[in-house]
């Protein structure tokens, strides 16, 4: 929480603890220092020196006996990545508005800080320490390659399973899943855009005549089937060449149409290599 003090009189206001982090909870900033007004309405928000709004207005809370104000912020938001750029902390100002009086009643400077790194965690191929945001699904825009995401639920779209992920610029990747995600049933055709790192699960429920897989980025990716549907067909793979295990993509496929196997696809950046396996029971 950061606390702010506003004196009886001057329009500068002095934080105590001068630290928000970035991250997907709120963050509290409390005004104490003079009284006010249990019926007037206060706004509280983040912005820019230049005035840019880096989060939504926030409604204050005024104490019944008018000694403090309060409101939680939200800082994961895209107009807060913008501010931070490639840096690990920005100053910026929170004001505290009354909307009754139509009236600014002060300012401070606050520093936003970047999440931290956890103890022990290393990454050299990035120029700034991690972060972390916690979504309930994987972002289409505003992805950040120094961000952790903590997807904590399945996401149909990006055909995703509850667990860690980042991307680097090419493509989505799980560093460790918490549950396979279910594809469903095959149908015939299957055709399927997976993410390296991935558990998936699926059930054939038709001969499948055609496998099409795509990868979001190079990496492997292992499906478990149940269903004993006979496959027919070799995979084909957008803009790579199947390839098999020390044989053929169909015989290194062999094993695709027993009642329990696990396929496993394998993008190398020229390959698409591919394997299923029957699992004994």
């Amino acid at each position: 929480m950061i606390q702010i003090n506003l004196a009886e009189t001057g329009y500068q206001a002095t934080p105590q603890g001068n630290v928000v982090l970035q991250h997907n909870e709120s963050e509290r900033l409390a005004f104490t220092g003079k009284p006010f007004d249990p019926a007037h309405s206060y706004q509280v928000m983040l912005a820019t020196q230049s005035g840019t709004h880096l989060t939504a207005v926030a409604t204050g809370t005024v104490s019944g006996e008018g000694l403090y104000i309060y409101a939680d912020l939200n800082l994961n938001t895209a107009e807060v990545e913008t501010a931070l750029g490639t840096s690990n902390t920005v100053s910026v100002f929170t004001w505290l508005y009354d909307d009754t009086d139509n009236n600014y009643l002060c300012y401070a400077t606050v520093t936003i800080r970047r999440s931290p790194e956890p103890t022990g965690v290393t990454v050299t191929a990035l120029a700034l320490p991690i972060r972390f945001s916690e979504v309930t699904s994987l972002p289409a825009s505003d992805i950040r390659e120094d961000t952790l995401y903590w997807l904590t639920a399945a996401d149909n779209t990006a055909k995703a399973g509850p667990g860690y992920y980042m991307h680097d610029g090419t493509g989505w990747f799980c560093l460790a899943c918490t549950a396979a995600y279910n594809l469903g049933n095959t149908g015939a055709t299957p055709s399927w855009t997976l993410i390296p790192g991935v558990k998936y699960l699926a059930t054939k429920n038709a001969t499948i005549t055609a496998i099409t897989i795509v990868l979001t980025r190079v990496g492997k990716v292992s499906v478990r089937t149940i269903g004993a549907q006979t496959v027919t067909t070799a995979v084909t793979a957008t803009g790579r060449t199947a390839v098999g295990y020390g044989d053929t993509v169909a015989n290194s496929m062999a094993d695709a149409g027993t009642a329990i196997a696990d396929w496993e696809f394998e993008d190398d950046g020229t390959y698409m290599v591919c394997k299923a396996v029957e699992l004994a029971v």
